[in-house]
């Protein structure tokens, strides 16, 4: 008789073992299907609540992440911080990017429970490592939308015709870093301009245009500066940006005014070797209002030519070394057209790593000449 009740026992505990061992794999199967298409960590909470389940216990908590996606009683927390496997008196099984627990239950947990717990943990780690690759797609996706937007505005906002000058001859280079970029210059009537607008992206290329676009509006106004500050100066105070400028205004006979807002040094290569600097006048555009500028007073004899340069020429490196303006006034020394000016500088920066947009622009008089055509240039985008 008690031989055929512990038989009777035995065949029970095997039905009850061979019943949790369907239902675990059961579980296992639903758990990868379920993670599988899960769109968020708090997704995976069903998943979690159906193995308590499977498990028969009456408590469950997970964290992943950092982030704890159920209650943590403190005691809890306090076992998981140890970062090992427990199985008493709660089952707690760390993995690369959490760790469940599951306890509250009539009966020790034990090795089928232990396996399941693991393998739901390599599927979070899994699942998470998908989410990260997933996020850093979508902010690849938008970082590329923003700069095709980007750079969409900045070749609507690019003033893509020049003025002419008379009695000069001119060429400009413009690379700029990236598909989009903050440097610009303009040939408008008698005036010249060029400039850096701090910062990168979108929000240097809108600017960038809408400088341009007020500039050939201000350049026809008796104080262009103040014409500025009005149209742009609420714009580069509420971004915290501002814009280095060099505008020079030819007056006839050699005779030029200049204004340098920030900006490196202006060159003027004169035809006997000299070299005479145009140095900052006062401070960037947007830093502060300013009102109206008095222009300085340089002249040009015939052939000289007038040089601007924006700092992604002089802050270009070779082995942590800038190039400096020292360079550029030895590698310019004897051009004799501005078109001998570009190719020097072009020429030359093949060899420096280059971080910042490129802009030069050369400006040569010739006396009682009216240039007709309009000036070679070539903008690279």
């Amino acid at each position: 008789m008690n031989n055929s009740v512990d038989h009777n026992l035995e065949i029970s505990a095997l039905a009850n073992t061979l019943a949790d061992s369907f239902d675990q794999l059961v579980f296992l199967e639903k758990a990868v299907k379920h993670i599988s298409a899960c769109q968020s960590l708090e997704d995976t909470l069903p998943i979690l609540e159906e193995a308590r389940r499977v498990f028969g216990a009456k408590q469950a908590a997970l964290s992943v992440a950092g982030k704890s996606l159920t209650p943590i009683p403190k005691w809890l927390a306090e076992l998981a911080e140890h970062r090992v496997i427990m199985t008493q008196p709660a089952l707690i099984v760390p993995f690369e990017q959490g760790w469940s627990a599951f306890w509250d239950r009539d009966r020790e947990f034990g090795t089928p429970e232990l396996k399941i717990a693991e393998t739901l943990g390599r599927l979070m780690t899994t699942l998470q490592q998908n989410l990260e690759q997933r996020e850093k797609q979508q902010k690849m996706l938008l970082e590329q939308h923003e700069q095709h937007l980007a750079a969409q505005l900045w070749r609507t906002l690019m003033i893509e015709r020049q003025g002419q000058l008379s009695e000069h001859r001119w060429q400009a280079w413009y690379e700029p870093a990236r598909d989009v970029g903050g440097d610009f210059y303009l040939a408008e009537r008698e005036w010249v301009v060029i400039g850096d607008i701090s910062g990168k992206g979108l929000s240097a290329a809108v600017l960038s245009g809408m400088f341009q676009v007020a500039t050939r509006l201000a350049l026809q106004q008796p104080q262009p500066v103040h014409a500025l500050e009005q149209a742009l100066l609420a714009d580069f105070t509420r971004t915290g940006m501002f814009c280095t400028v060099f505008a020079a205004k030819f007056l006839g006979h050699g005779e030029l005014g200049y204004l340098n807002m920030g900006h490196p040094a202006a060159l003027i290569f004169r035809t006997s070797g000299e070299v005479q600097r145009l140095p900052a006048t006062t401070i960037p555009f947007g830093v502060l209002a300013q009102g109206h500028l008095e222009l300085q007073r340089a002249y040009l004899q015939a052939n000289d030519m007038l040089v601007m340069v924006t700092d992604g020429v002089t802050e270009a490196t070779r082995l942590s070394t800038l190039y400096g303006q020292e360079r550029l006034v030895d590698l310019l020394l004897g051009s004799q057209n501005p078109q001998e000016v570009i190719a020097r500088v072009r020429t030359t920066l093949r060899d420096w790593e280059i971080e910042d947009d490129v802009c030069v622009m050369a400006v040569q008089y010739i006396p009682e000449m009216l240039v007709r055509d309009t000036a070679d240039r070539r903008v690279l985008s």
